[in-house]
């Protein structure tokens, strides 16, 4: 398939775009360079933009983002999109890094075991995420329960404790992968309330939907205000 060069074959749309994404939009947003470019990576592949995504990854390795850092970005993604969808990912992500001279593979960041994966990742729940997740890990007598232990052992354990990204960085990347989304309203609500309680305010929340409006379009970015503002509603009553 021929690729073409927006800016040559149409620069009237490139100029419209690049003066509301980086002279208005990001500009007011509030975000650092690396957390925009951290949150364009996970809107990315929340909304499956494959054609972007080398793109993407370049720009944010000129804003200061290390290789290891994407990796885990990217790898972020696996729980929730899949592993087909995120290994697509994966390989245009290594390609640029392969570009760039950059060695493959990168260090590993694991810090579990099959055996304490499970474990592991309650504990990371419990600690970041409140007493109400022991009672999801322990009642077996709902449809959902392998499901909650798969969540707790394979999402949690294997992919939120891994390292270089601390954890709310990491529940900030799956707000906005979440969000993009189409089809994920009550998680996203679930993990709006998981950022809050955990340190990242409303006002970070409705930067990176500021920051990310240009590139997911309006319809997203007024369903994730709407369900933001609907969870900080509800959290202010148990205050």
């Amino acid at each position: 398939m021929k690729e073409f060069d927006l800016k040559k074959t149409d620069p009237e749309l490139v100029d419209i775009f690049n003066t509301f994404a980086f002279g208005k939009a990001f500009k007011e947003s509030g975000l650092d360079e690396r957390t925009g470019a951290m949150c364009a990576l996970a809107a990315n592949l929340g909304m499956n933009a494959l054609g972007n995504y080398k793109s993407a990854v370049t720009y944010a390795m000129k804003l200061g983002l290390k290789p290891l850092e994407i990796r885990e970005i990217t790898y972020q993604s696996v729980p929730l999109i899949g592993f087909d969808r995120a290994s697509a990912f994966v390989r245009e992500m290594d390609e640029v890094f392969e570009e760039q001279g950059i060695a493959l593979p990168l260090e590993g960041a694991s810090t579990v075991t099959p055996e304490d994966a499970y474990e592991k990742g309650l504990s990371f729940m419990t600690e970041n995420f409140g007493p109400y997740i022991k009672s999801m890990a322990s009642d077996s007598k709902t449809d959902s329960y392998d499901f909650n232990q798969w969540l707790i052992g394979y999402t949690f354990g294997e992919f939120y404790t891994r390292g270089v990204l601390d954890g709310k960085t990491r529940e900030l990347l799956t707000f906005v992968m979440l969000y993009t989304m189409d089809d994920a309203g009550k998680q996203v609500k679930t993990h709006i309330r998981i950022n809050l309680r955990i340190g990242n305010d409303k006002e970070l929340l409705l930067g990176v939907l500021k920051a990310l409006t240009p590139f997911v379009g309006f319809p997203k970015t007024f369903r994730g205000l709407n369900y933001v503002n609907s969870v900080v509603k509800e959290e202010e009553k148990f205050q």
